[in-house]
């Protein structure tokens, strides 16, 4: 059921299976006199509705009679909340939509960051208000009183939003009627239900910690209890209406605005005092709200001060600071430190309200608690609160945040020491490294111990995250403070070398970082220690008892493993902990682990003293007697590369063929983690020693070259090694494919005698990055057919590849269609839309897409073949074939019939199956991407190249005649990133609506000779015509804040479900294009749509098509920018087959 408006709660309310019917009458005669002037024609039902609706006419008469009709309408209504909870709720909705209309109020939850554009329909009435005065004061008033604490929340938060608007009405009123009850109902429920029992313990908040290093103590009895449990379940129990009445209380202030803030000369020499703003009810929506245990209540309390931040008059707290500001920052601070993530964004939205507030000498009181909490949120786990505490920063600090942070140090460091939990430990070590790196050395050196302090102690936290946080933070702060950290050396080492054999791969590699900074910071003392750990952990490895991997498997599945372990939900954190004991058995091969990447960190501090330590490595490489040794080797070959590049190949070269066999090793292994880790090692090392080198290097063992050779550059890979090659690729499902379907696509690169043949790499690479400029296709323009708002489009000819120049008698080439990019109009769009948008990438990222695309061939899609760049035009060549684009055909034919519709709908939907199957999305489904040929068959052009094409796309005005392109999906209109599986959906069912209205210029002449045959869009209805007979067409409210089209009256059931499954405005809800097919609307099987309708109709529509085709000038298709073509031969592939997932 849907509350957000009058007049869809008024058409959603029967989707309550158990509202009286009675009910349901009186909603449909109230939405009826809404509708009365805002829609003459027809009150019609909505296209998200499969069921009909007896419409009455608008009553005649004057306004009065109107307003006197609806309010008894209205009353009715109310008088049958007696029985459901529904007709309540929608009755306060009317009222307060009707209001909100007449006051232009705005919308009391509206979020500019996800809120769509709402059209405003008119008033049912033009000369007086909606409600009369005594019908507000009178049967508004005691319905407000008699469900203010209603059983069902949603009654009673319409309550609350119903008392803002009538604030905004009438403050001095409200502050009359409803605050005293609202205020003794947040009195009465601060403290819980009696309904709850009681614990024998006082309430305890352990939503924020006090002493920073301990965790409060819990109740005994470990969890709360509910009425119906012998324990509460969670914290936001037992508070009756106190959310829903805090929550009236902050629609009061946001509806009145500046008003509430009024106040007035008091008697004697006490200046003035608040007329709404009173002490207690500020103590109620701050102080008792933000410290309240419930974190629901917490979040209405803030939000209730960011209103009232945002309503005051710039001044206006610093004038009150006393009364006012001190005690909002309190709240606000208490809100920042919170451990739950909506309370702490909530906070930090009130902190940006508060201090934009404030002037600068008022601001500066309030920066000392403030900045330490702002300055640790820029790092808070929770992404939302992280990236709003940053642009809060750099809004209200600018370029003074380094200044700010040096000139309260002492209050920072104060903060970052109390860390009440992982996710702000986590995020107060980053921060301490923050400062050991970027803040004035002179600020911070006091504060050193503290701050190491209390690193030492997330080094023993349970969560992984904090310690590797802490191995990272500790070593800045030496690096930069050597002498002040030196008293804490001894523990810190104990602490960094326990780290190095960590269960957790990434703890092991930053405590490495850390020794090597140590290393920095103190020379040869930290040397002589660090190489003296890494000595013995190297070796260790050996020593690692045998295992089989069957025995390891065994283990890992045995009960013994898994006993006394915790279980956690789906949503815990809990398990990202890793709980850590300190006295864990640790593997010997994890000491090596650690030791390999220590060998890394001392190549680059002390490159003369790591080289001893590279034959050790290329040992560990090699070994094979314990299932771990996989991770081993993939932490060998991904650091060999960065070992290489901090001793310099110069240097590196002597000790290169100690790793051939260890890498020959791992290619033959089964392990495909370390495959790939060895396989980019090699292309890695041979591109920094060079490939002639490392080639050269290679011929001393056939072996070595056998295996190495291909990866290391000749570009020969034995053909043993191609599914490997193929199953990097995303478009290609190799483990789809038969061993016959591998053979006949590899079977094009093969390269030598049979027996000896080899899989050439390099043109397999130019067959998925063709064009290279010694294959370079040459074409030749003939005429130009057509232009869309990206392309150009032409009819020409695909030459074959030469040296020579162009010559215009060439014959023989292969028909094609070329659209012709200006990428001089790109760049001034690119860059209009992003300053930091690169033309030349997206140039070449537009050119490797269409030659990855090149690789999906279906019936109905327009093949891609290559790409031509001649100075500022870039040529994409596509298969040629003649067609016309469906708007072509609806501008000429007009609205296509059902059996029509659902041809080409299956046709479309089958290639956009194909498309997500091999994950691409079409990303501009208008009517000229779609083409139809004389034969029936319908072929999708220019899928996939939305991303390189955005700017053009973002800055192309719609047209009037393509509707896709009007009416854009919800969440691409807030972003036009934002274009996924379900976004192709919405065009679908766009292009549907279309298909069966045909375009705009048919609308015109169809309403002219029947207005009640075609609904149009609400902006376009004739006033003044209000027909009483019953219509069955649906109206286009689909959507809300997106006007959409109407089927015509003739559709069926099944073509509205059909659109109303694809127009869904939450992508969440729209179904899959798999989904789809499976619709009812493809079952033709029945009685009134039998085959031989559907053949006829069909025929009849494509003979029409050939006649139009032939008689065209534009004798090809793209006529107005459509598209398509016959596989030319663009690629050296053309014309061959490819495996069936590529088809």
């Amino acid at each position: 059921m849907e509350l957000s408006r009058a007049e869809s709660a008024l058409r959603t309310l029967k989707n309550r299976s158990r509202v009286p019917a009675g009910a349901l009458d009186t909603a449909q005669a109230v939405l009826a006199l809404l509708e009365a002037n805002a829609a003459p024609k027809s009150l019609s039902q909505s296209p998200t509705d499969g069921s009909e609706m007896e419409v009455v006419a608008g009553p005649a008469g004057n306004d009065e009679t109107r307003r006197e009709l609806l309010q008894q309408e209205l009353t009715t209504l109310l008088m049958y909340g007696k029985e459901r909870w529904e007709p309540v709720a929608v009755f306060l909705v009317v009222v307060r939509d009707l209001l909100a209309r007449y006051l232009h109020a705005p919308d009391a939850d509206a979020n500019a960051d996800f809120s769509l554009p709402v059209h405003e329909l008119p008033l049912y009435v033009t000369e007086i208000a909606p409600l009369s005065d005594s019908f507000v004061t009178e049967t508004v008033k005691q319905a407000v009183h008699l469900h203010m604490e209603f059983y069902e929340p949603r009654v009673r938060m319409c309550v609350a939003k119903l008392i803002g608007v009538l604030a905004l009405w009438n403050l001095r009123w409200v502050t009359t009627e409803f605050t005293p009850q609202i205020v003794d109902s947040v009195v009465a429920n601060l403290s819980r239900s009696p309904d709850f029992e009681e614990t024998g313990f006082e309430e305890v908040d352990d939503n924020v910690s006090t002493n920073g290093m301990e965790t409060p103590p819990q109740s005994p009895e470990a969890t709360p209890r509910t009425p119906s449990t012998p324990y509460r379940l969670d914290d936001v129990s037992g508070w009756k209406a106190l959310e829903s009445s805090l929550s009236a209380l902050k629609y009061i202030i946001k509806g009145s605005g500046a008003a509430f803030l009024e106040e007035r000369a008091t008697d004697g020499d006490e200046g003035s005092a608040f007329v709404y703003l009173t002490p207690e009810l500020l103590d109620l929506v701050a102080t008792k709200s933000c410290f309240h245990i419930n974190r629901h209540v917490r979040v209405v309390g803030l939000d209730t001060i960011t209103v009232l931040c945002e309503n005051a008059p710039l001044g206006f707290l610093d004038a009150h600071h006393s009364s006012v500001s001190d005690t909002l920052n309190k709240c606000i601070k208490r809100g920042m430190e919170d451990n739950w993530c909506q309370v702490r964004y909530a906070a930090s939205i009130t902190a940006r309200a508060f201090l934009l507030k404030l002037q600068e000498q008022g601001r500066a009181a309030y920066l000392p608690v403030l900045v330490p909490r702002l300055c640790l949120n820029r790092y808070y786990i929770a992404e939302r609160v992280q990236k709003y505490s940053q642009e809060t920063w750099q809004l209200i600090m600018g370029q003074q945040g380094r200044a700010l942070v040096a000139k309260y140090a002492t209050e920072i460091v104060d903060y970052y020491v109390e860390m009440a939990n992982h996710c702000v430990r986590e995020s107060a070590c980053q921060c301490i490294a923050e400062l050991g790196m970027k803040v004035n050395p002179t600020a911070i050196r006091p504060h050193v111990g503290r701050l190491m302090q209390a690193l030492l102690i997330c080094f023993y936290d349970v969560s992984n995250l904090v310690r590797d946080a802490a191995c990272l933070a500790s070593a800045q702060l030496v690096l930069g403070f050597p002498d002040e950290c030196r008293p804490f050396l001894d523990e810190l080492y104990h602490l960094w070398i326990d780290h190095l054999s960590d269960d957790i791969w990434s703890v092991r590699e930053d405590a490495a970082i850390a020794l090597g900074n140590v290393i920095r910071a103190y020379g040869q003392e930290a040397l002589d220690r660090v190489t003296k750990i890494t000595e013995e952990y190297l070796v260790l490895a050996k020593k690692q008892p045998a295992m089989s991997q069957q025995e390891y498997d065994d283990l890992m599945r045995s009960e013994k493993k898994h006993m006394s372990k915790q279980a956690f939900s789906c949503c815990s954190l809990e398990p990202a902990l890793f709980e850590r004991h300190e006295h864990r058995n640790k593997e010997p091969w994890e000491h090596s682990d650690g030791a390999i990447y220590m060998v890394r960190e001392l190549c680059d501090v002390a490159p003369d003293v790591a080289v001893k330590y590279l034959p050790l490595v290329a040992d560990l490489a090699i070994l094979r007697h314990f299932p771990q040794t996989a991770v081993l080797q993939e932490t060998v070959w991904k650091q060999l590369p960065l070992i290489c590049d901090a001793l310099g190949k110069k240097v590196f070269k002597r000790y290169l063929e100690l790793y051939f066999d260890p890498l020959v090793f791992t290619l033959q292994g089964m392990n495909r983690l370390a495959k790939f880790a060895a396989r980019d090692c090699v292309a890695r090392l041979s591109k920094q020693i060079g490939p002639s080198i490392f080639l050269g290097r290679l011929e001393a063992n056939s072996a070595w070259k056998e295996t190495l050779g291909p990866i290391g550059g000749t570009g020969q890979v034995p053909c043993d090694a191609v599914l490997n090659v193929i199953a990097e690729l995303t478009l290609f499902r190799i483990h789809e494919w038969s061993a016959d379907e591998v053979s006949q696509f590899c079977a094009f690169f093969f390269r030598g005698e049979e027996g000896e043949q080899t899989f050439d790499y390099l043109v397999f690479l130019d067959y998925l990055y063709f064009p290279v400029s010694q294959h370079a296709p040459r074409i030749k323009l003939k005429q130009q057919i057509g232009t869309t708002a990206v392309f150009s489009i032409h009819v020409g000819e695909l030459l074959s590849s030469s040296t020579e120049p162009e010559d215009p008698g060439d014959r023989g080439g292969c028909p094609v269609i070329l659209k012709r990019l200006d990428l001089t109009r790109l760049t001034v769009e690119a860059e209009r839309l992003a300053p930091q948008n690169n033309a030349e990438e997206l140039v070449d990222l537009l050119r490797h897409r269409v030659n990855e695309l090149r690789l999906l061939t279906h019936p109905n899609l327009v093949a891609f073949q290559t790409t031509l760049q001649r100075q500022t035009s870039l040529y994409i060549v596509q298969e040629h074939h003649q067609s016309c684009t469906l708007r072509t055909i609806l501008g000429s034919f007009g609205p296509m019939k059902e059996p029509t519709i659902r041809r080409y709908l299956l046709q479309m939907l089958q290639s956009l199956a194909f498309l997500h199957t091999h994950g691409v999305l079409h990303g501009n489904l208008t009517t000229q991407a779609v083409q139809i040929d004389s034969y029936g068959l319908l072929k999708l052009v220019d899928f996939g190249l939305r991303r390189s094409l955005l700017p053009l796309l973002f800055s192309a005005k719609p047209s009037e005649d393509d509707w896709t392109l009007k009416y854009p999906a919800p969440e691409v209109l807030r972003d036009p990133v934002l274009w996924g599986e379900k976004t192709d959906v919405w065009c679908v069912g766009v292009l549907t609506l279309q298909m069966a209205n045909g375009i705009m210029k048919h609308h015109t002449q169809q309403a002219a000779e029947s207005p009640e045959r075609n609904s149009v869009l609400l902006n376009s209805r004739q006033p003044g015509h209000s027909p009483s007979r019953k219509l069955r067409s649906e109206a286009p409210n689909a959507v809300e804040g997106i006007q959409l089209p109407s089927l015509p009256v003739s559709a069926s059931k099944g073509l509205k479900a059909f659109v109303r499954a694809c127009i869904q405005r939450d992508p969440r809800k729209r179904p899959s294009i798999e989904e789809l097919m499976a619709m009812g609307f493809f079952r033709i099987d029945q009685a009134k749509e039998t085959d031989e309708v559907l053949r006829t109709v069909c025929t009849d529509l494509d003979a029409s098509m050939r006649r139009l085709i032939s008689s065209s000038s534009q004798a090809f298709s793209h006529t107005k920018g459509g598209s398509g073509s016959s596989r030319g031969h663009g690629s050296r592939l053309a014309g061959r087959p490819l495996p069936r997932s590529v088809k």
